[in-house]
């Protein structure tokens, strides 16, 4: 886990000209360690009849995760993503007109009115979720939609 850097410094009133070579040093050492820890995956995945759950397993261990969804022939309601960690970003994008994002705000939380509205997807079109309280195991936390974009045309 990195440090929190110290945005306080250095300080026009506590530090010391001769500090900031350790301040410099200490501050490129922690963003170094926030840089090597963000990675990007990409997972083209394709639902079975009736699947209602994304998980982990589905996925790569990479922290923001891109993943070219399709659906079945008939239909899919996602209605959870199971297995993730806390701060894991996924950016799907559907590649057909066959799946549905469930909001119930316990789950999945989107930024739809009137609450609850599902997120029926089309192709073309993209969200964006983060999750919030998962720790990879046991508890899935809260996915919260950061933004879509909807494909307007073809």
């Amino acid at each position: 886990m990195v440090d929190i850097l110290d945005a306080t410094l250095p300080s026009d009133t506590s530090s010391l000209v001769s500090d900031l070579g350790t301040i410099g040093r200490e501050t490129r050492a922690k963003v170094n360690e926030l840089i090597s820890n963000l990675t990007a995956g990409l997972t083209e995945l394709t639902l079975d009849s009736g699947d209602t759950v994304i998980a982990s397993s589905q996925l790569s261990d990479a922290s923001i995760e891109v993943i070219w969804l399709t659906g079945d022939a008939g239909s899919n309601t996602i209605e959870n993503i199971t297995g993730c960690s806390e701060g894991k970003q996924i950016i799907i994008r559907f590649v057909d007109d066959n799946v549905t994002i469930a909001d119930d705000n316990a789950k999945i939380a989107l930024n739809s009115a009137p609450y609850p509205t599902d997120f029926v997807a089309q192709a073309g079109d993209m969200l964006a979720l983060v999750n919030k309280g998962g720790d990879g195991s046991g508890t899935d936390g809260v996915w919260y939609e950061l933004w879509r974009k909807l494909e307007v045309g073809s």
